[in-house]
């Protein structure tokens, strides 16, 4: 079973989410024509009957064992990995992730823990 918050679990982040500086810095072109590019690599077409239920196929494994009096288990691969788990899909988007990366503000990643440092010190974050 599934528990849905009430309305007033519902809590507010606008504050943690804010920059400590005043404004979010916006995006280039570029920067968002890159960012395109990687989440078009990384999008393809969901159809749910490809995938089974790795712990369901578990059971039935185990089922399948007991039932013919066998010591050990097949082993169930998991299909339901994020993207990065394989090389040869990972090796798919290198070349978007590259370009990606060196499109952003080198000063990013300081800015970034900056804000982090920030955000703990005024206990936004744990």
């Amino acid at each position: 079973m599934i528990y849905l918050p009430f309305t007033e679990d519902k809590r507010d982040f606008s504050e943690q989410m804010t920059h400590p500086d005043g404004e979010w810095p916006a995006a280039s072109k570029e920067q968002i024509e890159v960012a395109e590019k990687l989440v078009k690599k990384l999008t393809s077409g969901y159809f749910p009957e490809k995938f089974y239920n790795p712990v369901l196929q578990k059971h039935y494994k185990v089922v399948e064992a007991l039932a013919l009096d066998c010591d050990e288990i097949a082993e169930v691969q998991d299909q339901i990995q994020p993207y990065f788990a394989y090389d040869n899909f990972r090796k798919r988007v290198e070349k978007e992730l590259d370009e990606f990366r060196s499109c952003l503000p080198s000063e990013s990643c300081n800015s970034e823990q900056k804000f982090s440092k920030e955000a703990k010190k005024a206990g936004h974050i744990s």
